[in-house]
């Protein structure tokens, strides 16, 4: 291990190496980066932290700031990311000096064992790391416990999506489905399974005056063959129309 003071030498990227990086990394990445280290992060963050949201605007921004800055300084692309929130919030940490203290932990590490770096992570336990990512996976995973209805289902259907083609390919369809199913519900052509088949016909509205359907989560939770009466019962207490 060689201890020494090194600064980053100033790079100018060229037109050319963008373009090169672009096609063989950068436009693949975009789909992975805007599920994993934008929405997903801003979704949990608003889990952990209800009273300290991030806005996935906030996010986009310091990423594209940090990135085109680390650029003029030789650094590799950087995002952040769901696993990692949830494997810092797993471990205990719960305030924003914890990624202060991991900044200048690294940035210590970049200038006074730069040279040796790349053998001290390559020392680091494999192991060590599986279990690490195993209980961030477990960590993650209740997230999707949660889910309930069409939200369930389609989170099923684009990870199963994703790994039999690629992440573009569960993103892209995933979203379409996730669009089209937000605009059914809003012109009222999908509705709660909680009414039942005998009101198919007369959706109740989300908004509005008039009947409201009591469960909105339930919306196209592909249950239909499964009616709790309790439900039924209640929900025609408060029905002003209703299909014969």
């Amino acid at each position: 291990m060689e201890l020494a003071f090194t600064l980053p030498p100033l790079t100018i990227p060229r037109l050319d190496e963008v373009g090169r990086a672009m096609l063989l990394a950068g436009f693949a990445q975009i789909p992975l980066s805007i599920t994993n280290a934008v929405i997903a992060t801003a979704a949990l963050i608003r889990d952990y932290f209800p009273d300290k949201p991030v806005s996935e605007r906030k996010l986009m921004l310091n990423m594209g700031v940090m990135n085109v800055i680390a650029s003029f300084f030789g650094g590799m692309p950087m995002c952040h990311g769901a696993g990692g929130l949830a494997g810092q919030y797993y471990f205990g940490a719960r305030t924003g000096g914890t990624s202060i203290l991991e900044g200048l932990i690294e940035v210590c590490l970049g200038l006074f064992l730069s040279k040796s770096v790349a053998s001290l992570l390559k020392a680091f336990p494999m192991p060590l790391v599986g279990g690490m990512m195993l209980l961030v996976g477990i960590e993650l995973g209740k997230v999707v416990v949660e889910l309930r209805g069409w939200k369930l289902w389609l989170a099923l259907f684009t990870a199963a999506l994703s790994l039999a083609t690629n992440m573009a390919v569960g993103f892209a369809v995933g979203l379409a489905i996730s669009c089209l199913v937000r605009a059914l519900v809003y012109r009222h052509l999908l509705f709660c399974s909680c009414r039942g088949p005998r009101f198919a016909l007369k959706p109740p509205r989300l908004s509005g005056e008039g009947p409201t359907c009591p469960h909105p989560d339930k919306f196209f939770n592909l249950d239909f063959g499964h009616l709790d009466k309790r439900l039924v019962m209640e929900y025609n207490s408060t029905a002003i129309e209703s299909v014969p």
